[in-house]
């Protein structure tokens, strides 16, 4: 599925956004880049962003402020009069800040942001190596790779169950050779030999030899009516 292209980005009475101001995204572009002198506004982009994101601003975190939120909007405004709208080129949300929490309307159209702010890429630079990914890591989408990996736990699950069930299966049939054997006679050296060597019979030999045993049945029964009929003789 593809990802929707940015429309527009609108800000009103947020942080340095005195007044509404919106911000175009060329269409069909992957790469956005905003440039402009010192208090031309580039933070509270990034602002706005973080707080529809997020629902918080981290510029002003670590600064010895405590709870932040009444710093957020514009000077002469109210925390009432913050709204954020974010367009793509198949939906439209926007965020405002309620009683203590960000509010995005809708919920389910709140786009996952993330932002890398001075602090951050100095210890990203000043890290090791091997420590530099725990600073990216929430950048880098890997999706992809979880969905594969659940996929392939879920193959691996499915086989490890069709294995025991056909396991189960083998051995159902083992214990069912070995009953027929057992009830034949135990003929031959063992089960699985006596079984090969019944499949190899000649078909037609066991359907004569039911007929034989058919007809034999047939002459006992007749044979054990002789006794009460001669009775009923010998009385008359």
């Amino acid at each position: 599925m593809s990802t929707p292209g940015l429309k527009k980005l609108v800000i009103e009475n947020l942080r340095g956004s005195v007044k509404p101001f919106s911000i175009p995204f060329e269409k069909g572009k992957k790469l956005t880049i905003i440039y402009g002198e010192n208090a031309t506004g580039k933070s509270t982009i990034c602002d706005a962003l973080e707080f529809l994101g997020k629902g918080k601003i981290g510029s002003l975190e670590n600064r010895g402020l405590g709870k932040t939120n009444r710093y957020w909007h514009s000077v002469g405004k109210t925390s009432a009069d913050i709204n954020v709208t974010f367009e793509t080129t198949n939906s439209t949300c926007c965020a405002k800040l309620g009683k203590t929490d960000v509010i995005v309307i809708p919920p389910e159209l709140r786009p996952k942001v993330e932002v890398l702010r001075r602090g951050q890429i100095l210890s990203l630079i000043e890290a090791t190596p091997g420590d530099r990914y725990e600073e990216i890591k929430r950048f880098i989408d890997v999706s992809g790779v979880e969905a594969s990996e659940a996929s392939l736990r879920q193959l691996i699950g499915d086989l490890v169950k069709n294995r025991e069930v056909a396991v189960a299966r083998v051995q159902e049939n083992h214990d069912s050779i070995n009953q027929f054997w057992e009830t034949a006679g135990k003929q031959g050296k063992d089960a699985f030999y006596w079984a090969e060597v019944e499949t190899k019979r000649d078909i037609n030999v066991d359907d004569a030899e039911i007929k034989a045993l058919g007809k034999l049945r047939s002459a006992y029964q007749r044979l054990t009516e002789y006794p009460s009929r001669l009775k009923k003789l010998n009385k008359h």
